[in-house]
């Protein structure tokens, strides 16, 4: 299964950090990605995170297709810092493998993967 995640967003701030934090992410990707499924059901998941105002903060919206794509709109917080950004995506990305209609054995595969690496993305 393929992941892919964008952030889309007015502030060039916001833009210019997504692609500092994605150097911090591509190793949760890659692990996500060389998950063997057990059960595939599709391709690729593509994540849009925004910060306009017509998603709130973690509100997340499946973009429905006939492709064998899951695809998702995710509000994100405005830009705040790089180390904030990296954890919302993190958390986001999280949600939405949640909402993947995986089945049971592929879901706990992918959590172990975020429990994992959850230290590396978490703030306290």
């Amino acid at each position: 299964m393929n992941f892919s995640i964008a952030v889309v967003s007015k502030n060039r701030s916001h833009t210019k950090a997504f692609k500092r934090v994605m150097v911090n992410l591509q190793p949760l990707i890659d692990a996500l990605e060389n998950i063997e499924v057990k059960c595939p059901i599709g391709d690729s998941v593509l994540i849009m995170a925004s910060d306009e105002d017509n998603l709130k903060p973690f509100e997340i919206v499946e973009i429905p297709n006939k492709d064998a794509l899951f695809q998702y709109a995710a509000g994100i917080k405005e830009y705040v810092s790089d180390a904030e950004l990296k954890m919302d995506l993190f958390l986001i990305l999280r949600l939405i493998v949640k909402k993947v209609p995986f089945a049971t054995t592929d879901h706990e595969q992918y959590e172990n993967i975020f429990q994992t690496m959850a230290s590396k993305f978490i703030v306290s």
